[in-house]
């Protein structure tokens, strides 16, 4: 068993071969070359973990992949590989903060997830993650924040982290969330620039006001 890829490569190419799981952009390549490429289908719906790892790696890079689809590839090395969030952000080369974003995105509740994941209009993980423990907290504000979202098509980072950063320091005086936002009076700021995807988020900001 040859223990890395590097290895793997250089045996092939003694043998005269090279197979390469990794690329539609290389099988693409090597036709307009002209080149012969022998194609072998592996029926297996899911890649070893060894593969994915260089994969991710690469898409990671590329930003080729949704926040979702990354999710349940991390979750795949903690569940099959029984990985650490540490282990995992070194074989990466992303901080354990990364990971831990990117995993929680899959306890997202399903309104949250349908009404502004599934619908492009947030696809920002920190602001979904900021959502989640809102609705912990004040499922029925975040009602009523998805529904605002959903009129004006997008969503403050900044917005969320300010209403989280309220709900979390009323969270044991008996104080609903909204209610200490509203009470603190805040005041409109100057929106931030958007983070998230193009066409797939806003960079509004969408202070709460009482109705």
């Amino acid at each position: 068993m040859w223990s890395t890829a590097a290895d793997r490569r250089l045996a092939q190419e003694q043998q005269g071969e090279v197979h390469d799981p990794e690329g539609e952009r290389r099988w693409r390549a090597c036709k307009l070359l002209g080149c012969k490429v022998a194609a072998i289908v592996n029926n297996r719906h899911e890649k070893p973990l060894e593969a994915l790892s260089g994969e991710l790696a690469e898409n990671i890079q590329r930003e080729d992949l949704e926040p979702m689809e990354l999710a349940e590839a991390l979750a795949r090395f903690v569940d099959e590989g029984n990985m650490s969030q540490r282990q995992i952000g070194e074989m990466l080369g992303k901080p354990t903060t990364y990971v831990s974003v990117y995993l929680s995105l899959l306890k997202l509740q399903d309104g949250i997830r349908e009404r502004l994941y599934d619908t492009g209009l947030v696809t920002d993980p920190e602001t979904l993650n900021n959502l989640r423990q809102l609705h912990k907290l004040d499922p029925e504000w975040v009602e009523e924040i998805c529904a605002q979202a959903e009129a004006e098509e997008g969503l403050s980072r900044r917005d969320t982290r300010e209403w989280l950063r309220v709900a979390k320091k009323v969270k044991d005086q008996g104080v609903r969330p909204k209610d200490a936002f509203l009470a603190e009076g805040a005041a409109p700021k100057e929106p931030e620039a958007s983070k998230e995807r193009p066409g797939k988020g806003s960079a509004k900001a969408h202070y709460w006001k009482s109705r």
